[in-house]
């Protein structure tokens, strides 16, 4: 396909009085269809009939829609992972959706700092920016990632670890 016919046409109410692109609503018409991306990081998030796809910032597809659910991390602006959904099974790709794992999670629960809490069989872990997971999916509750730790729990007892998965005070 060629790349032109790819691009999404902004509509005018994406753009601010001045002519400049609203990062808060940056809507489309692409094919006959119309919606609105959501920012993240450098590219866009877009839904089309239901399937998720991610755009980069000059309109582009970056990843035409192929998902069929994503989980966008809380801080947009400085993201640089997002859950994506295939089938009965979630993997985390960047924020342009090039996959960084396969799709074996049962869930990804809330990105935040950078972290992706997912969950595989009733436990939970942590997968960082660049698709690694930080040690064994084990834990039975994990909180989000402050000042380089996180609070898991474990067989009743709660503790914290770094962003190597080691146990720390």
């Amino acid at each position: 396909m060629n790349k032109n016919e790819e691009k999404f046409m902004l509509m005018m109410d994406a753009l601010n009085e001045d002519g400049s692109v609203n990062p808060d609503v940056v809507r489309f018409s692409y094919n006959g269809h119309e919606g609105s991306f959501t920012p993240v990081g450098n590219c866009m998030a877009f839904e089309i009939d239901g399937l998720w796809g991610f755009a980069d910032p000059d309109g582009y597809f970056a990843t035409p829609p192929q998902y069929e659910d994503v989980i966008l991390p809380i801080q947009r602006d400085s993201a640089k992972i997002v859950g994506v959904k295939m089938g009965e099974k979630w993997a985390i790709a960047d924020i342009c959706g090039k996959l960084l794992t396969e799709f074996k999670y049962d869930s990804v629960e809330e990105i935040i700092n950078g972290y992706a809490s997912v969950e595989i069989d009733d436990k939970r872990g942590f997968v960082n920016g660049k698709g690694k997971e930080l040690c064994e999916i084990k834990y039975d509750e994990v909180y989000f990632f402050r000042k380089g730790k996180a609070k898991v729990a474990l067989g009743g007892e709660e503790f914290y670890i770094n962003s190597n998965g080691k146990r720390v005070e």
